[in-house]
């Protein structure tokens, strides 16, 4: 009698094992990992590479690669994993890009890059694991840096009048505006500011811009280049004089 009653009982725990392992073979690949995929807008064709994991206290981070345009590094913002459901915003860049996508069992993640009005289908690719780059910090910058430095450069063969101010915040961290005036004049929005040594740093990531030069005490200038995607334009500021 107790053996017939255990024989239902075991068959019912062999089912449910058998259950497990079929529902593991089919089920979705975690999200954790570095992704990648070719989006095919109107106007061009972006590779993006993401990386995504979680942090110890369950709460899921980002960042994005755009090689073709020089973008790295880019934080993520809005990311949502739920069940087999992915989403998130590249923060900074192209205007805020958005994805919404599916896990699949076959270990892709597919679905609608959005950009600037535009949509269009992206499938991204497991690379293998996720290395996630923590949004950088500003720092500040040496006192003989701060104060507003011009120069001029050439793009496309149109001059172009450089401004570009620093100076150093209460928090310790450097903050910047770039003014860059041809035909009109544009203020760009400045990300990040960084220090290392005689090296100076300046991010202008929304609009895929930056400039990056070494500081000259001896001739009072900062020789470097202005980075415009994968375009760089040699320039050289100069401290201007009140």
């Amino acid at each position: 009698m107790a053996a017939g009653l255990h024989q239902p009982r075991a068959k019912m725990t062999s089912k449910i094992c058998g259950f497990l392992l079929v529902s593991s073979l089919f089920a979705s690949p975690p999200p954790s990992a570095r992704w990648e995929g070719t989006v095919h807008l109107p106007a061009r064709e972006i590779v993006v590479i993401v990386d995504l994991a979680p942090t110890s206290a369950g709460q899921w981070i980002g960042s994005a690669i755009l090689p073709g345009l020089g973008i790295k590094g880019a934080p993520l913002s809005e990311v949502a994993v739920s069940d087999s459901t992915v989403s998130f915003v590249i923060k900074g860049v192209l205007s805020d890009p958005k994805f919404d996508g599916t896990l699949n069992s076959s270990g892709t993640l597919s679905g609608q890059f959005q950009q600037g009005g535009n949509s269009a289908p992206l499938t991204l690719q497991n690379v293998g694991p996720a290395q996630v780059e923590l949004p950088a910090v500003s720092t500040a910058v040496r006192k003989e840096l701060e104060g507003v430095w011009k120069g001029e450069m050439t793009f496309m063969g149109n001059p172009i009048h450089v401004t570009m101010k620093l100076k150093n915040e209460n928090d310790g961290k450097a903050s910047g505006q770039f003014i860059l005036v041809g035909k009109r004049e544009n203020i760009i929005p400045v990300n990040l500011i960084t220090q290392d040594s005689e090296m100076l740093t300046v991010d202008m990531h929304e609009r895929s811009m930056s400039y990056e030069g070494r500081f000259l005490k001896a001739k009072n200038e900062i020789d470097g280049e202005f980075k415009l995607g994968p375009t760089e334009i040699p320039l050289t500021l100069h401290l201007a004089v009140n």
